[in-house]
């Protein structure tokens, strides 16, 4: 089924994303329905008001997240998924194998799963963005994603095919969250 924006439904997904309480908050509320939600507002366009402690910057200021993907992925989350709490993204995802998270690097991830990407030569600390659930027309599926890197500014909604190829890094694959 397509719907609008060329997007494809996730099988158990609601689309379009869930219009959930936290949209106007500085951070999710540790669903995945709030996740996707908050996640989609920090868009340009979007309400943009998460802040990133880290940096004591809101989301209207487009360097909010620059480098500071983890903080971006746990503060959708509201910062209560344990896994997430870690000092980069590459550390979190070796606290997700060790706690036993299943992960994939095929299929159809749904809404508000986690991505992770290894250390590169110019990155050590490897990089983590989530699925929004929604897919393009041709299956790729559409992720949120920080930046300070492509070129691009703020957060971003773009294929998992664009980001694998902007970023680089061992693709461990998602696993669902919370």
């Amino acid at each position: 089924m397509v719907s609008n924006g060329g997007t494809e439904k996730s099988p158990g997904s609601s689309e379009p994303p869930p219009k959930g309480k936290t949209a106007n908050f500085a951070k999710g509320d540790g669903s995945v329905a709030g996740a996707v939600t908050w996640g989609l507002n920090q868009l340009s366009g979007g309400a943009q008001k998460g802040y990133n402690t880290n940096k004591g910057k809101s989301s209207r200021d487009s360097t909010a997240w620059n480098h500071n993907c983890l903080a971006f992925v746990a503060t959708a989350y509201g910062r209560r998924i344990n896994d997430l709490s870690a000092s980069t993204a590459y550390n979190a995802y070796r606290t997700c194998v060790r706690h036993g998270r299943k992960f994939s690097k095929g299929g159809r991830p749904p809404a508000g799963s986690v991505f992770f990407l290894g250390p590169t030569r110019t990155n050590s600390a490897g990089h983590t963005f989530f699925s929004t659930g929604e897919f393009t027309a041709d299956g790729q599926p559409l992720v949120l994603t920080t930046t300070g890197y492509g070129g691009l500014k703020g957060i971003q909604k773009i294929t998992l095919k664009r980001m694998l190829s902007m970023v680089g890094g061992t693709y461990f694959g998602w696993t669902p969250m919370p």
